[in-house]
């Protein structure tokens, strides 16, 4: 596909992350993995392609029985009612202290909530692909109606370990000059297929940590913590949105 190529145009990018995340909310990870390898390859960057040849058993969760104990805690009503889902949120963007920590909530639904079409939408009406484009937002994953409630604090937080290795890739500068424009578009396909990599380990390890628990699971969604004013904060989140859900 287009994707598989040394550099992505953004309709290239918007074809593969389309496909990245249909796959990632509702496919196993080993076609995931599948398409990341055969992207990555073609991209030819040493960094990335090492650290997409680590062993998958390499990336783990750390703290990651506080999270089991939160879970119990929710599933039982010890917290704030009886929670009917967990959701593990990932923090990827350019805050040192906060970037690849894990945030911890409960809902009270296992239920995707409803699909809202709001009367000024990011869609154009009047483009031709509208109704595709309307479709599409409609067969995303979404999380449960909020509110979600938070345990009590998790000091310090959990964090996804064993990606650290990829932050020089968001640190490159691409310089001006003859030629930049290809220089950005490659830049900008390697900054994109580090994050798919980093948001597909942390589904990995978590559906690995879950599977091991001995406690009663709660369905559970993996989702990205998006900045919710990132002009304002100067915050760049690495990750697209997306969201998997793992059964009970």
């Amino acid at each position: 596909m287009a994707g598989y190529i040394r550099k992505m145009n953004d309709a290239d990018r918007q074809s593969f992350q389309r496909q990245f995340r249909e796959l990632v909310e509702r496919s196993p990870l080993a076609e995931v993995e599948n398409l990341l390898h055969h992207a990555i390859n073609a991209s030819d960057d040493p960094l990335l392609v090492s650290l997409i040849k680590r062993r998958v058993a390499d990336f783990q969760i750390d703290r990651w029985p506080s999270i089991d104990t939160a879970m119990k805690n929710a599933g039982n009503g010890l917290t704030e009612g009886i929670m009917g889902a967990m959701i593990l949120s990932l923090v990827h963007r350019n805050a040192p202290d906060l970037d690849m920590t894990i945030e911890v909530t409960f809902a009270r639904s296992a239920a995707e909530a409803s699909f809202v079409e709001l009367p000024f939408s990011i869609f154009n009406r009047d483009a031709a692909d509208y109704v595709e484009r309307l479709n599409r937002a409609r067969s995303f994953a979404r999380l449960p109606d909020r509110p979600h409630s938070s345990p009590a604090p998790l000091n310090p937080e959990p964090r996804l370990v064993g990606m650290e290795d990829v932050s020089p890739i968001y640190e490159r500068f691409c310089e001006p000059g003859e030629g930049w424009k290809d220089r950005a578009e490659t830049h900008s396909t390697i900054q994109k297929l580090a994050s798919d990599l980093v948001f597909l380990r942390f589904c990995q390890a978590a559906e690995r940590h879950l599977v091991h628990t001995d406690t009663v699971r709660l369905p559970t969604f993996l989702s990205v913590k998006m900045e919710a004013w990132p002009m304002e904060t100067g915050i760049i989140d690495y990750c697209d949105p997306a969201v998997r859900m793992v059964p009970a």
